[in-house]
């Protein structure tokens, strides 16, 4: 499994929590007061031919910012469970797409590493 978060700051929660729905259709989503989780599912056909699940949290945590995490899991095969790093390469499509929102936004975001 690999994960990252950011803090953001910037536009309201409500705008980023559209525009992330928006740009990656999630076949499952759950939202309430200040929260949000996005389930996108990826195929992988080249390392692992197995699906994986990518689950986008967003966790409003003032009135400017707010946390999003980044979960993706499920591209193991085989009795060993390798990913072939498919999981890894999930984690960066979706990072550079999350990063993308964030310049359209003109937020500012700190993640971890």
């Amino acid at each position: 499994m690999q994960v990252k978060s950011y803090t953001a700051t910037g536009p309201q929660f409500s705008e980023l929590k559209a525009a992330l729905t928006e740009r990656f259709t999630p076949e499952e989503s759950h939202t309430g007061d200040g929260f949000a989780v996005l389930m996108i599912e990826e195929y992988e056909f080249w390392r692992t031919n197995s699906n994986m699940q990518v689950t986008i949290i967003l966790e409003s945590t003032s009135e400017n910012s707010c946390l999003v995490k980044l979960t993706v899991g499920g591209g193991a095969s085989g009795i060993f469970n390798w990913t072939y790093g498919s999981e890894e390469k999930a984690l960066q499509k979706i990072t550079r797409e999350i990063e993308e929102v964030f310049d359209e936004f003109g937020m500012t975001a700190e993640g971890d590493s």
